[in-house]
């Protein structure tokens, strides 16, 4: 998966900031040798707790919409999704930010039983589709 965020952040002091942003992800899953793509796109909140100039925390909350073909492939999709996010930060020369972060959504995408087809294949059972827990490594541009 890849992605790009755009955002802006309102320092309340050295310390202590909230962060705004839009953000878009991208990426292809396989099932059963078929590729399906799969795009989000949203926004959140978050809380930065910085200690000293270098390293610091944050945590946040969002709603993320899913569509592309791995959310069209099944019956009755769910998109949409909060979640919550936190992680760590380190900071370098006040202009790049790297984020070691970790999301956990509350919904997932497909939840299917019965007979159904999921793209090109006909299932008879159940099955499942989400990315609850996602970890990621995000590099900011800070102007």
């Amino acid at each position: 998966m890849y992605g790009v965020r755009l955002g802006y952040i309102a320092a309340l002091n050295p310390q202590n900031a909230f962060r705004v942003y839009a953000d878009f992800n991208s990426g292809v899953f396989s099932v059963d040798n078929d590729d399906f793509h799969r795009m989000t796109a949203g926004g959140g909140l978050d809380f930065l707790y910085n200690f000293g100039n270098v390293f610091g925390l944050f945590v946040g909350a969002g709603y993320n919409y899913a569509f592309g073909e791995f959310i069209e492939s099944g019956k009755n999709p769910r998109p949409g999704a909060a979640y919550i996010n936190f992680g760590l930060s380190w900071t370098i020369q006040e202009r790049i930010r790297i984020e070691l972060a970790s999301r956990y959504l509350f919904s997932k995408y497909h939840d299917l039983n019965g007979n159904f087809s999921f793209g090109n294949i006909m299932y008879n059972g159940s099955i499942t589709t989400s990315t609850p827990w996602q970890t990621s490594i995000n590099i900011d541009f800070v102007f």
